[in-house]
């Protein structure tokens, strides 16, 4: 009887075939099957067949623009720092190139102006590309084929160590080790007190990077363009990079985020701790020098022009592919619209 027509006037109940009703005589309106409301049950399951299928489909939208930037968890667990030194800067010191992290090249002056006096000389032998690094009035740097301490004060030597090539990237101190990268392939922990070698790593080409160290993490490039981050402790590698291409003579670090120049003409920015991509921009020109930051800015100096990127940027996937294509078809004048601007 559920399927029974029900009277509207006098709410009797008739046969399913009625047409009139049995007891006033109205006639019957009949509802067809496919209009009556279901149980509630069945609308439940209505739901869930719509529901489950658009939540899937939402986990994988948000899962394929934001995976890459998923920290990477053999990295994050197995390969972490086991201290927290970082090359800092403080009142009368220069500890790596560029001076601090962001590699800005400047730093407050808080002494006396030098006069341009000399003061004192230490002869290095052949020419070499090191620049000095200085901390607790010690000046650091390499030459030929050595690695000395030099006291600032009077220019006597403190010691020195021979090696078995030129060292001519630039040195990095973080609390009481110098970090030294050689042209024989080997990245060098070194006493800052003694000059004894604390631990070696060895690559498959010339380290020529100036180290930065941040976090208990040193982080210095190959001649052949891959990025090294080491513990800075022990030398153990935490993770590695290969970008193609001969990098920038430094790279430059802020807010955990690590901006690495390419010479021939790219920038990348990477998760400092894990190395993970953030975002990489095609530059188009030669990229000789190392990028600097300066807040949420990464400046770059390419075929005598500076170039500003914001270092906070996200590369969505296929987006880098897709804009050199783009790019190459509207240099090729072809009716596309004009290429976006890489974010800066």
């Amino acid at each position: 009887m559920n399927n029974a027509p029900k009277c509207p006037d006098c709410d009797s109940v008739n046969e399913s075939s009625a047409v009139v009703c049995a007891t006033c005589g109205r006639q019957l309106i009949v509802i067809p099957t496919w209009v009556r409301p279901g149980s509630p049950k069945k609308l439940l399951r209505r739901n869930r067949i719509v529901l489950w299928p658009l939540i899937g489909l939402i986990i994988a939208v948000f899962t394929w623009f934001n995976y890459p930037y998923i920290p990477n968890l053999i990295v994050v667990i197995f390969n972490s720092p086991t201290s927290d030194l970082s090359s800092s800067w403080y009142p009368g010191s220069w500890p790596m190139r560029g001076g601090d992290l962001s590699g800005s090249g400047y730093v407050p002056w808080t002494g006396e102006y030098p006069e341009g006096v000399r003061s004192n000389s230490f002869y290095l032998g052949p020419s070499t590309r090191s620049a000095p690094i200085i901390s607790n009035g010690t000046i650091y740097l390499g030459s030929e084929s050595e690695v000395s301490a030099i006291d600032a004060e009077t220019g006597k030597p403190i010691w020195t160590i021979g090696q078995t090539g030129p060292v001519h990237g630039t040195l990095a101190i973080a609390d009481e080790t110098v970090f030294v990268p050689l042209r024989n392939k080997e990245l060098l922990a070194i006493s800052a007190s003694s000059g004894i070698v604390q631990w070696s790593f060895k690559s498959g080409s010339p380290f020529v990077g100036a180290p930065s160290v941040d976090n208990g993490i040193v982080y210095s490039s190959t001649q052949k363009g891959r990025v090294h981050a080491l513990d800075a402790a022990t030398g153990s590698p935490i993770w590695t990079m290969d970008a193609g291409d001969a990098i920038a003579p430094a790279v430059a670090l802020v807010n955990d985020k690590i901006a690495i120049g390419v010479s021939s003409g790219g920038l990348f920015i990477k998760d400092a701790r894990t190395g993970d991509k953030r975002s990489r921009v095609r530059i188009g020109g030669l990229v000789n020098h190392p990028p600097v930051v300066g807040g949420n800015s990464v400046y770059l100096v390419s075929n005598g022009k500076v170039l500003s990127f914001d270092v906070n940027s996200r590369e969505l996937p296929w987006s880098y592919p897709l804009r050199l294509v783009w790019t190459q078809l509207w240099l090729w004048q072809l009716p596309v619209p004009t290429p976006p601007v890489p974010a800066g």
